[in-house]
């Protein structure tokens, strides 16, 4: 569904349109961000105010300070080996595209489950199952970069955006991004180190109070995030029919959140549609119409093994849980 979505607009060779039904408005084809707040903004929105009918128990809920909540030096040396250990896993699982933090904490926090001396305190607050789980899941968002920067290939929702991002800058994302705009790619790498730095300072000193904002009643948030929503497609200039657009994506993406299935994975395949189209196109024609050429080169071979490694992560996850996986929730 995210191809054919993708797929809509003028043509990238012939300049013919395609699937526009007459509306010019959709000859640059679907707009991104009607598509990515649709998805998973407003549609997040419909499920809360589905969940606020029938739970109103959890509103306002009050939250009790505890001088034991701190974490302290001998608990940090403990768990180090396990911060090392789940950061190992999730940079492997955040080069290979389309596994997502999900596959990362679950693989991490069950490898340090087993190889614990007391798995029975596991889900019960033990202080290495935690670390195992996040370490994994924060080290999985910037190895993403690795196939976006190195192959121009998104490994998550997040990549995708940014792919999405430097497009409308007009910059392509690959192999060439280094010669062409190394300090570019610098910046990023820079801001990453100063936003992790950030990051560990404002969760330290700030955790209680922004912990505080769950106590805000959820028929105040809502209102307030779907106006924001509406109000941000309005100021990038798409009128009404933007609206429309993004009611529409809105509701697809609540059905698809409300019927478990996987709208991170239709995202990316919709960000991704258009270069993937041209550079398919473009191998088929300078390979006279043979498609084995996809087969034939060493990073195609490549990729093909990545895939096959994320299916059998997948379906091996599927038979564990016994219930079916979204590669990247």
């Amino acid at each position: 569904l995210g191809i054919f979505l993708g797929t809509v607009g003028l043509d990238n060779q012939t300049g013919l349109p395609r699937l526009t039904f007459g509306y010019t408005e959709l000859m640059d084809g679907m707009p991104l961000i009607a598509v990515a707040i649709g998805t998973l903004a407003l549609s997040e929105m419909f499920i809360q105010s589905e969940k606020l009918r029938y739970d109103r128990a959890n509103m306002g809920v009050k939250l009790e300070h505890r001088p034991d909540d701190h974490i302290t030096w001998p608990i940090l040396r403990g768990i180090m080996p396990t911060i090392l250990r789940g950061t190992g896993v999730g940079t492997f699982v955040g080069a290979l595209p389309g596994l997502g933090p999900s596959v990362g904490s679950f693989m991490s926090y069950g490898m340090t489950q087993r190889a614990a001396r007391d798995p029975e305190t596991f889900g019960k607050g033990n202080p290495k199952g935690i670390a195992a789980s996040e370490s994994a899941d924060n080290a999985v968002i910037p190895a993403a970069l690795i196939p976006l920067f190195g192959l121009g290939i998104p490994g998550n929702v997040s990549a995708a955006l940014l792919i999405g991002a430097f497009a409308i800058h007009g910059i392509t994302v690959g192999p060439l991004l280094l010669r062409d705009s190394p300090e570019l790619l610098y910046s990023i790498f820079a801001g990453m180190i100063l936003a992790s730095v950030l990051m560990l300072a404002l969760g330290w000193f700030g955790l209680m109070v922004f912990a505080q904002i769950t106590r805000v009643p959820p028929h105040v948030v809502i209102p307030v995030v779907v106006f924001f929503c509406l109000a941000g497609m309005m100021l990038q200039g798409y009128g009404t029919f933007g609206l429309v657009i993004l009611m529409a994506f809105a509701l697809l993406g609540y059905l698809m959140k409300k019927y478990d299935y996987s709208f991170v994975t239709f995202l990316v395949a919709f960000i991704i549609t258009p270069m993937l189209e041209l550079n398919l196109r473009q191998s088929i024609i300078l390979s006279r119409g043979n498609w084995s050429i996809l087969l034939d080169r060493p990073i195609a071979l490549f990729f093909i093994v990545c895939t096959a490694i994320a299916l059998v992560m997948l379906a091996w996850r599927t038979v564990r849980t016994g219930k079916p996986v979204a590669p990247a929730d």
